[in-house]
């Protein structure tokens, strides 16, 4: 587990900045990062790609979600899944946040 994003209000858009890391080594991913978002069950409710880099900073991303009823998106805690590789090698973060 990576950490966690804080609260975002039903219908709002959840907006954070993530770093992409190997070990505590800012890093480049091979190609854009996915992310899967999961509430109590096994499907995700959303799922997507990051933004490319933000301002030229290594491996930092900005995730946009727009955390509607309209999405499936309903008050309680998600799992935030983001995917990537570097040099081919598989790499996952993890985090959480809540929905109020």
């Amino acid at each position: 587990m990576h950490g966690y994003l804080g609260f975002v209000a039903l219908d709002a858009t959840l907006t954070r900045h993530l770093q992409l890391a190997n070990g505590n080594t800012p890093v480049e991913a091979d190609d854009p990062p996915t992310f899967r978002i999961y509430g109590d069950g096994d499907t995700p409710v959303a799922s997507g790609t990051l933004s490319a880099e933000v301002d030229t900073q290594t491996g930092l991303h900005k995730l946009e979600q727009a955390c509607t009823t309209l999405n499936a998106f309903a008050r309680g805690t998600y799992s935030l899944r983001v995917a990537y590789a570097v040099s081919t090698v598989a790499k996952v973060q993890s985090y959480t946040f809540t929905v109020v």
